[in-house]
């Protein structure tokens, strides 16, 4: 049985990462539970969360994040659409409830969920797709519940993802091209952003209030990378 980091080696050679980013997606995913539980405490210290008891990360990865939601929620559960993450997550968030699924349509009853969360998700959800995810999260979410989620600017100058500067800004079919052409990746990753207009209109046009806002950014003048989203039903 392979380690946790002898399974990232192997996940980062299969996405075709130059030896870089190799290193950097691996130290990424290797500190997910430490990245977890500096967010989650900053959720708590912004917004009244103390009430809550139940939490779900849609998109759960390799768990990091569930650990993080488990010192704080009584009830925490992850949804996860790639088996093998699963599999970790089981392994590295016990008593967690993470199973593999689709965020289009979530394993759960209407209303169960005091808050919701999602890292880096909506992006990788074909763009038709991305109005049922936000469905499915407002269905899932109690009346009073809130959510929380992160997402990138379709304008940014540097492509998070594929690495390439201002590939974002061009249609799907054009990206695909200039991507392969100046890409170290040796796979291109199709993503699907939306500007802050494009985010908020999808959110509000679900029934949430949405309140959206730049990520921590150093310099200022030029545009986030990615965006922080609080919802409330």
């Amino acid at each position: 049985m392979a380690t946790y980091e002898e399974f990232l080696e192997q996940k980062a050679t299969e996405y075709g990462f130059h030896e870089k980013l190799k290193q950097q997606w691996i130290n990424y995913a290797k500190n997910d539970i430490e990245r977890g539980n500096t967010l989650i405490q900053t959720l708590f210290d912004e917004i009244i969360l103390n009430s809550y008891q139940n939490a779900l990360d849609v998109g759960s990865g390799f768990g990091g994040l569930c650990v993080a939601l488990k010192s704080k929620f009584e009830k925490v559960y992850g949804i996860e659409c790639v088996k093998d993450r699963v599999q970790w997550g089981k392994k590295r968030a016990p008593g967690c409830g993470i199973t593999n699924g689709d965020a289009v349509k979530l394993p759960f009853d209407k209303e169960v969920f005091d808050f919701v969360v999602s890292i880096d998700v909506f992006e990788h959800i074909p763009r038709a797709d991305q109005h049922e995810a936000a469905a499915e999260i407002y269905r899932v979410l109690r009346k009073d519940g809130k959510a929380y989620l992160e997402v990138p600017n379709r304008y940014q100058i540097l492509d998070d993802h594929n690495k390439v500067w201002l590939g974002t800004y061009l249609p799907a079919s054009l990206r695909k091209l200039y991507t392969k052409a100046f890409s170290k990746n040796r796979e291109y990753l199709q993503c699907w952003e939306r500007s802050q207009q494009g985010w908020q209109k999808l959110f509000v046009g679900k029934g949430f209030r949405a309140a959206i806002v730049p990520h921590d950014y150093p310099r200022a003048y030029l545009p986030p990378n990615r965006f922080k989203i609080h919802l409330e039903k």
